[in-house]
């Protein structure tokens, strides 16, 4: 009877720890979802971005001066 408790205990400990790598492995692997209208960069954004020499919007991305 004890021997059969332990082996369900072990069993739900590793099924627990499996779910909890499964989780963090799902969270890791996701990105966010982006609109596709929105637009990749602005001016301010890329300005913050190259804080010391401001910046500007080019093909998507931000080009610092």
């Amino acid at each position: 009877m004890t021997r059969s408790i332990r082996l369900v205990t072990r069993l739900l400990y590793a099924l627990t720890v499996l779910g909890a790598l499964a989780f963090g492995a799902s969270q890791a692997f996701a990105t966010a979802a982006r609109p596709a209208d929105a637009a990749a960069c602005d001016t301010r954004s890329c300005n913050l971005y190259c804080a010391p020499t401001g910046g500007r919007c080019l093909n998507g991305t931000c080009q610092c001066f």
